[in-house]
């Protein structure tokens, strides 16, 4: 497998999100963690580290992947169809600044989208299980995996416990 110098953006904390806990140093949720008991769903860009406890990891952009970058940064899903339209993702990509009403866009496509009981499902599995979604954007906090986290996170308040 190649190696992948580490960008200026990889070299910034990875940028998980719990659903169930906010990240703290506190150690007893390291500790969960580590074990594997906390579930949560994390965010990361396509060339950040691959870790053990990262899950399956689910690309969300809204265009494919090739086999050869899929098997080296071990992308388990390839999910386009869960990415936002594309012309929103491309105007996204010229109008970094306008994060705000690109996950609102985004968010409206999911909710009339086809797709909302496997968004369901996602949810729901979050709260038992870690996965990551991964993107590829610029911003560590502004991207398209984090506006499907966001998204996942509101849905799950609104799943019934199993």
């Amino acid at each position: 497998m190649p190696t992948f110098k580490k960008s200026s953006y990889a070299s910034s904390q990875t940028f998980d999100r719990i659903i169930c806990s906010d990240r703290t140093s506190d150690p007893v949720v390291r500790e969960l963690r580590k074990k594997g008991e906390l579930a949560m769903i994390k965010v990361k860009h396509l060339m950040d580290n691959v870790e053990k406890d990262d899950g399956e990891r689910l690309w969300v952009e809204p265009v494919g992947l090739t086999r050869d970058l899929q098997k080296w940064c071990k992308v388990d899903h390839v999910l386009p169809h869960l990415g936002p339209p594309q012309e929103l993702w491309e105007w996204f990509e010229e109008h970094a600044e306008g994060y705000d009403h690109f996950r609102g866009k985004y968010h409206e496509a999911l909710q009339k989208g086809p797709y909302m009981k496997a968004l369901q499902a996602m949810a729901a599995a979050g709260q038992k299980e870690t996965f990551t979604l991964v993107h590829t954007g610029s911003s560590e906090k502004e991207n398209t995996a984090t506006a499907l986290y966001e998204f996942l996170s509101e849905l799950s308040s609104y799943c019934p416990p199993e």
